[in-house]
């Protein structure tokens, strides 16, 4: 046949060449627990281990990857031809990820509205490597937990929360998230803006570019913009800001929740707090000062309802110390009073009019909407908003159940009490009055098929017909799931989703909803590419070492666990891939391809056996320290180490740079604790800690460097840099603080122009200037202006200073242009990968063999990437097939143990191959068949 690509292939007769055989050998397959984020296995080296070592108790163990979204404020898209995601949950393979991110949790014992239901004084804190990656221990102390709230901050980003709720304990808990690029504006506060009321304002806003993009901008600029343009518009009258504050720096974002990416970015989960029956003038930002009541008059609130999200956004206020901003409310003084409240204006996105079905409360003049305020580890009920029709708060007054309305709408409220200037701002709707009843969904997760495939650990995603979006977490493969519900909701319009990350890619899954509070599960297969396996034990001498964080690595695959009480641990791995599997700082290669390298005990083609032998080992310590910092102002440096033998830990400070803090020793193998210090001088502040057991095994030092600015002119900060290439945006890595940032840029091909830009600020207000070098010469390039262009890119070194005329922030991108570079395969399965043949002559495999891959390149659209099948038994080919999904049909191949390749090619003819494995045997007597 002739394919694509110049790629001649002689045609061939199927059975021709190939002699039928028979296989007496049995085969091993695959069984048991295992895998992403799945619980330890068992090793069957030995059927009656000994006791196993003592070892720090576990309670939870929450890993994942956090990664860039996709660039919501530069050009459309990602570096690459990437699609939009257009699924909750999905992920950009090409995305940068976010190095140096902390990762917080909190555990509760019940609603994380209580601070007393809150059972950890301190986090539990890490941060993300080079790869995005992290894994947190939890401690068996903190066992009865039954939620988790896990917090994600990095400059440069939006500040985001996910919360876990019913665990059990031992619960790996998965946490994959995408954050949303942050942007801010600065605006000093004695240059003011008079609004249409005359009144002397700081004024910010989100503005939407003709190129769809978005923008943050205060004061002129966004009184200029069209009401079409603007999606958030905040005014604080000028009067009420504290004496003392000198600029403010806005940190703002909007987001649609009928747009599935904007919907991920919704921190915390979509569960409200607070008696939305309550009535109020206008919005308060101490929502627990609301007192009780009952919603609408009808029937008690309860202690946790659903949402629907309409809209949110964040507002996050700082001024010029970095304090959250303090807003005068107080109304003795008659000139304060007079100058009105702050004030938000938040567009409401079309796709979400049909949400809106009610009048909030039919007392007050208008269409009241519901405003909800994230605090405290919980949305929380707020006060009403008033719908208008433009920005001047022309009231709407048509339709609302639901609203249908051809124009642009508005949710106009004034924020009149409190003081506690939060980041999140929603409009929302509690799903609690009227005709509502229960619904129920069940189901049982697996990878593959059959009584042994392994159970899905992760998030599921769910859109429903009233508009509303759910995320439940689903442990060991069960998802049951039960939520509140108008009672003439459609059963088939809900839509469950899921990241599989094995496959890589968004599954939708057949799950139909009804209505109850208890439902039996349906069994649900899930695509799985990971046809090898990987069994081991960790060991200290010949006892076994239970409960010990065990990953396993190599290529896009990464999946962590923990052993069994026998040592034991497994994982479902690709089949020929390099990779490794470590714990502590003990590590083994393996590569699961039949034949045995050293530290493999077995290698049988499909299943790898490894022992990793552990001595004592150090503690893990993780550090987390702000970015910058004041003279004589307090800096909180969050502090976790953790001893997985159990022994006493101490945490030492090396540096001397941690105000009265020393040491401090913590039995039981955990310690978390803050340090907290005000820093004499300016300047660079490194601090550097240790973490030692009673072993006298060390963690190694830590260090975190601060920039510390003195009082009256903060550095300016560079938060992030982007790469346009061919109209397509992406975030590079970065590492390092905003005044000193570092980043890779390995994504260029070479001769291509690039554009890259500096997202900087300077906290004062004060105008920045910028200086861009390329190469070795520092001024081989200069230009004043946050966005550098470079012409037929090469390797190299390109520097930006961002200059507030009195200190610098710099930024370096290590630039290395790449040539086009082969494809590479993210997953390749065969389906089953052993198959009986047919009883009768000629033999020939009784069913149909499915191949299926994945794959991305450099410079290829997704779906310009073309798939050829070789499947050959002693180098002659038996089969061809082409695409990313074939089949092998019923009645093709003879007994015989083969070898599938596949080959991917880019649209520049280069190409990558896999060999993977497949068995047809006329041996049914000891082949234990499954599908996958």
């Amino acid at each position: 046949m002739t394919v694509p690509n110049q790629r001649n292939r002689a045609r061939f007769t199927p059975h021709g060449a190939i002699t039928a055989l028979k296989i007496s050998s049995s085969l091993a397959l695959m069984v048991t627990l295992a895998a992403c984020g799945g619980g330890g296995g068992s090793s069957k080296k030995d059927p009656t281990p000994e006791p196993a070592a003592p070892s720090a108790g576990t309670a939870f163990q929450v890993s994942g990857q956090i990664i860039a979204g996709d660039d919501r404020s530069g050009a459309t898209g990602a570096t690459g031809a990437i699609a939009s995601q257009a699924t909750m949950g999905a992920r950009n393979l090409r995305a940068a990820p976010i190095e140096d991110a902390t990762v917080r949790v909190w555990l509760y014992d019940g609603s994380t509205r209580d601070p007393a239901n809150r059972l950890n004084d301190e986090p539990v804190t890490g941060t993300t490597d080079e790869n995005g990656r992290f894994t947190l221990i939890v401690p068996e102390a903190f066992g009865n937990a039954d939620r988790i709230l896990a917090e994600v901050v990095r400059e440069g980003y939006i500040q985001t929360s996910r919360i876990f709720r019913d665990l059990e304990p031992g619960t790996q808990v998965t946490l994959d998230l995408a954050l949303a690029a942050e942007q801010v504006a600065v605006q000093a506060v004695d240059n003011v803006v008079f609004n249409a009321s005359g009144q002397a304002v700081l004024q910010f806003g989100v503005v939407r570019r003709g190129d769809g993009s978005r923008a943050v901008v205060a004061g002129g600029a966004l009184a200029a913009a069209s009401d079409d343009d603007v999606e958030v518009q905040l005014e604080i009258p000028a009067a009420r800001v504290s004496e003392g504050t000198s600029a403010v720096t806005a940190a703002m974002a909007y987001f649609d929740p009928s747009v599935a990416a904007d919907a991920e970015a919704f921190p915390g989960d979509f569960v409200g707090t607070g008696n939305f029956g309550a009535e109020l003038d206008g919005v308060t930002l101490d929502p627990d000062a609301i007192g009780s009541g009952s919603a609408s008059g009808a029937q008690e609130v309860p202690e946790e309802y659903r949402l629907i999200s309409t809209t949110f956004t964040q507002l996050r206020l700082s001024d010029q110390d970095g304090n959250n901003l303090a807003v005068d409310f107080g109304n003795d003084d008659p000139a304060i009073a007079s100058e009105g409240n702050p004030s938000v204006l938040l567009r409401v996105p079309p796709g979400t009019y049909n949400t809106i079905t009610q009048d909030h409360d039919a007392d007050m003049a208008g269409i009241q909407v519901p405003i909800y305020l994230y605090t405290g580890g919980s949305w929380k009920y707020a006060g009403p908003a008033t719908l208008v029709t433009n920005r001047d708060g022309t009231p709407y007054s048509g339709d609302v159940n639901p609203v249908v309305f051809d124009g642009t709408l508005y949710a106009r409220l004034e924020i009149n009490d409190g003081n506690s200037w939060v980041s999140w701002l929603n409009i929302d709707w509690p799903i609690v009055a009227g005709d509502v009843t229960d619904y129920c969904a069940a189901a049982d997760i697996r990878f593959g098929q059959g009584d042994a495939a392994t159970p899905f650990s992760g998030t599921v995603n769910i859109s429903m017909p009233d508009g509303g979006r759910q995320w439940t977490h689903v442990s060991n493969g069960q998802l049951r799931f039960t939520t509140l519900a108008a009672d003439n909701l459609s059963l088939s319009g809900w839509e469950f989703t899921l990241w599989n990350p094995r496959a890589l890619r968004t599954e939708t899954l057949a799950i139909t909803p009804i209505k109850a509070t208890d439902c039996a599960a349906v069994t649900i297969a899930l695509e799985n590419p990971y046809t090898c396996r990987l069994e081991g034990q960790v060991l200290r001498g010949d006892t076994p070492v239970a409960n010990r964080s065990v990953s396993a690595q190599g290529g896009r695959f990464w999946q962590s666990t923990r052993s069994g009480q026998d040592g034991g641990f497994d994982f479902d791995v690709p089949c020929g891939v390099d990779m490794n599997v470590r714990t502590g700082n003990v590590q083994a290669d393996f590569n699961v391809n039949d034949t045995l390298t050293d530290p493999e005990l077995s290698d049988d083609g499909t299943t790898v056996e490894v022992a990793l032998e552990v001595p004592n080992q150090a503690p893990t310590l993780n550090m987390s320290a702000p970015a910058t910092g004041i003279v004589d102002q307090p800096l909180r440096v969050q502090v976790t180490a953790w001893d997985a033998d159990g022994d006493a830990v101490t945490l030492t400070c090396v540096s001397n740079n941690c105000g009265d803090f020393t040491s401090q020793t913590a039995e039981g193998g955990y310690l978390s604790r803050t340090i907290q210090f005000a820093p004499g001088a300016d300047g660079e502040l490194t601090v550097t800690l240790e973490a030692t057991d009673s072993q006298s095994a060390s963690s190694g030092e830590l260090s975190r460097t601060i920039q510390i600015d003195p009082v009256g002119n903060r550095t300016p900060r560079i938060t992030r840099v982007s790469r346009t290439v061919d109209g397509q945006t992406a975030d590079l890595r970065c590492s390092g603080t905003s005044s000193n940032l570092s980043c890779v840029d390995n994504g260029v091909r070479e001769g291509l122009d690039v554009t890259y830009t500096a997202y900087a600020h300077d906290p004062d207000g004060d105008p920045l200037s910028f200086d861009w070098s390329q190469g070795e010469q520092p001024m081989a390039v200069s230009v004043q202006s946050d966005a550098f262009t470079i012409s037929n890119a090469a390797s190299g070194r390109i520097m930006v200073a961002a200059n507030d005329g009195q200190a610098t922030a710099t930024a370096t991108i290590n630039l290395t242009v790449v040539e086009n570079q082969p494809p590479e395969i993210l997953s390749a399965s065969v389906t089953p990968n052993t198959v009986p043949a047919t009883e009768t002559a000629p033999e020939r495999n009784a069913q149909a063999i499915h191949l299926r891959a994945r794959a991305i390149d450099d410079f290829t659209a997704d779906d310009a990437l073309e798939y050829f099948w070789d499947v050959m038994l002693d180098d002659v080919v038996a089969w061809q097939g082409e695409g990313a999904e074939a089949t092998i049909p019923t009645g093709e191949l003879a007994p015989g143990r083969y070898t599938v390749r596949l080959t991917a090619v880019d649209g520049d003819d280069t190409e990558t191959t896999r060999d993977l494995s497949l068995r047809v045997t006329a041996d049914r007597a000891d082949v234990e068949v499954i599908i996958q």
